[in-house]
């Protein structure tokens, strides 16, 4: 069993030092040049998480966003996501395991078309409706 880790950040031109060190530094395994791809002009993780599925059996996908496990997932629509989480209803849990990180906008553009909306009521009963809603309706 391999762990490969795939990530998309911005960080300057030392972000792939940046990323390897943090492994390093956490002790995680396979911190090394073959199990770590950083991408810096793209979030699409899919492309390499679809070239490492091509050696290897990918047991299960850990991500703090849902963008992280499929490309389909990034929508700035509540709704739209929602579908296509339903669609794959199965593989949560199993195959997709989401991480919570409130640090992560991502998530919040869904919500507001913005992953830094300004601070406001309307905003704030946008937020609770979103928070509040139950992502399998008790099935």
């Amino acid at each position: 069993m391999e762990v490969f880790y795939v990530t998309s950040r911005e960080q300057g031109e030392r972000t792939y030092e940046y990323a390897m060190e943090h492994l390093k530094v956490l002790g995680a395994p396979y911190a090394d040049k073959e199990h770590l791809t950083v991408l810096r002009d793209s979030s699409n993780k899919q492309p390499r998480q679809e070239q490492i599925a091509q050696q290897f059996d990918v047991v299960v996908y850990l991500g703090d966003n849902l963008n992280d496990f499929r490309r389909k997932y990034y929508v700035k629509n509540v709704d739209q996501r929602m579908q296509a989480m339903e669609a794959d209803r199965e593989q949560f849990g199993r195959k997709y395991v989401l991480f919570p990180n409130p640090t992560d906008g991502h998530w919040m553009a869904a919500i507001f078309g913005d992953s830094e909306p300004p601070a406001s009521d309307a905003n704030r009963q946008l937020f609770r409706k979103a928070a509040t809603r139950s992502a399998w309706d008790g099935r």
